[in-house]
């Protein structure tokens, strides 16, 4: 990241099944975003939201998984179906026409372990029309294109996680 380039910022936070986050949907982030309401309500919660995240990328998703009770502590009591994670960004938020960029993970407990069900990672890079998804994998599997700046004519490659 060049020195100078305005920071990333988020815009929007979708999250199922994560602690006591059922469903969350929070739409237009600004700088200075404030989280209000009683105890219990998932204010904490959004902040582990992106130390999970944060803690996945660097120790790898095992060790988070594991630190915060896996399953039985991590979902919702009582839902069935995935964690769920959708993050909306740009990455230099003061460009009129960065991209906005969409980061998608579900995660499930299979054998006492966690599974990456899906993950995903798409932008529009003018801004409309379909967005494209430069990295996508199902159960393991999937591929990704690489490159500063993917577009559809890039090459995709097979990467197993």
């Amino acid at each position: 990241m060049n020195a100078h380039a305005a920071p990333a910022r988020i815009e929007r936070l979708t999250v199922k099944n994560f602690r006591a986050m059922a469903s969350v949907d929070i739409r237009d982030f600004t700088p200075l975003t404030v989280l209000l309401g009683p105890n219990g309500s998932g204010k904490s919660t959004v902040f582990d939201v992106f130390a999970f995240l944060s803690e996945c990328f660097q120790s790898g998703l095992r060790q988070a998984w594991d630190r915060r009770g896996r399953a039985r502590e991590l979902k919702t009591r009582g839902r069935t179906g995935p964690i769920m994670i959708e993050i909306k960004y740009r990455e230099q938020s003061t460009a009129p026409k960065s991209p906005l960029i969409t980061y998608h993970i579900e995660i499930e407990e299979v054998n006492g372990r966690p599974l990456v069900k899906r993950e995903w990672l798409h932008w529009s890079r003018k801004g409309r029309g379909k967005p494209f998804r430069f990295m996508e994998y199902e159960n393991g599997t999937g591929r990704v294109v690489s490159g500063e700046m993917p577009d559809e004519q890039d090459q995709r490659e097979e990467v197993p996680l």
